[in-house]
């Protein structure tokens, strides 16, 4: 049970302990009461409402993994080793590719090549 001062408003939650964060990892069922007179205001049930509700409610679910379970939680703890390995080999081949470039462009002898093709350039016919 809670108070909400900034908004005078009562809520009860109703959960089992071992419930955890509810219904599928939405929340619990909550009843809100008016602050003055204790009038029913309205409730907030696990996965009911528009499809924009239970679209907002599936979000901490489905990215925790806890909308499948054990299988899920051990499905994203997978993804997120691969999103880091994948990053961790990003920058390898870019490294690697890096260092090829330097290595190419230190073996280019820039005078000699300038000098070809100056001469045998399209503007070459002209400059006689």
């Amino acid at each position: 049970m809670f108070y909400s001062q900034n908004f005078g408003v009562y809520g009860v939650q109703f959960y089992r302990p071992e419930d955890g964060h509810g219904a599928g990892s939405v929340g619990h069922k909550r009843l809100y009461y008016d602050g003055q007179d204790g009038r029913y205001l309205g409730d907030r049930q696990p996965w009911t409402g528009t499809a924009a509700d239970i679209f907002v409610q599936a979000q901490f679910p489905l990215h925790s993994g806890r909308i499948l379970g054990l299988p899920g939680c051990i499905l994203i703890s997978i993804m997120g080793v691969v999103v880091a390995m994948l990053s961790v080999t990003g920058v390898v081949i870019w490294w690697r590719k890096r260092k090829a470039r330097v290595l190419a462009l230190s073996r280019f002898d820039v005078t000699s090549h300038s000098t070809i093709c100056a001469q045998s350039g399209p503007l070459a016919t002209y400059k006689r």
